[in-house]
């Protein structure tokens, strides 16, 4: 599997099975994702109480490994920790039981086991062509090789204990993936204004013409009520 230095191992879920007797095309393309994070989408750049880069799959690995101590009081031995490597008992006794909790989902309403999503992610993501090695042409050259050096090996001996593994970069660039709100407070403002301004005629002058009206109108009926006060005190 490929991976980031800071990423653990999850060869069960994400490795490659590569057989002998094959010749294997592996072509890697990188991609990098960024989260706009709050108040848009909650994410996490730092590993809590360890000072590492954050990952979906290191956040479940630590989750994983805390669940393990508490319960069985050591770790795994592929795990890391500062306690107890777990005996082959604690093994069949107490760790099986553990993974199997885990990957049953008990653990996922653990404050703990929450994993946000990473602010900063980086990917490896692996194509895996394969072909028969070595082909019967080629075979027949090394069968050639192998009477001129005085190595008496078949085809099969190839077969059953050669592989050839070709490991490449798809395109020499970066893919970068950006999440931005789709829909922001500006955007929403500039709608309505748009949507006035087209079935009222309405824009921002307007508004203060508005308020300008509205303000001279409620002047002018204060007037008219003082003027009204005087001619009847003066009658």
């Amino acid at each position: 599997m490929f991976h980031n230095y800071y990423e653990p191992a999850l060869i069960d879920e994400y490795g490659m099975a590569l057989t002998p007797g094959t010749e294997n095309f592996i072509s890697l393309s990188y991609e990098r994702i960024a989260n706009p994070g709050e108040p848009y989408e909650p994410c996490s750049s730092a590993m809590p109480g360890l000072n590492t880069n954050y990952s979906v799959s290191g956040c479940e690995r630590q989750c994983l490994t805390n669940k393990m101590f508490e319960t069985c009081q050591c770790y795994s031995y592929y795990m890391k920790g500062n306690g107890l490597i777990c005996t082959l008992y604690k093994e069949e006794t107490c760790v099986k039981e553990v993974i199997r909790k885990y990957h049953r989902g008990d653990y996922l309403g653990d404050p703990d086991c929450k994993c946000l999503d990473a602010c900063l992610s980086e990917n490896y993501q692996a194509t895996l062509s394969s072909a028969e090695y070595p082909s019967r042409r080629f075979g027949k050259a090394l069968l050639k090789m192998n009477n001129k050096t005085g190595y008496s090996r078949d085809l099969e001996f190839y077969r059953d204990n050669f592989i050839k593994v070709h490991i490449y970069y798809e395109i020499l660039s970066i893919k970068e993936i950006e999440k931005v709100p789709s829909y922001k407070w500006s955007n929403l403002m500039g709608d309505v204004g748009g949507q006035l301004g087209l079935f009222l005629g309405a824009n921002l002058v307007t508004v203060f013409e508005l308020i300008d009206y509205l303000s001279r109108f409620a002047w002018y009926q204060v007037i008219q009520k003082m003027m009204k006060k005087e001619h009847k005190n003066a009658a």
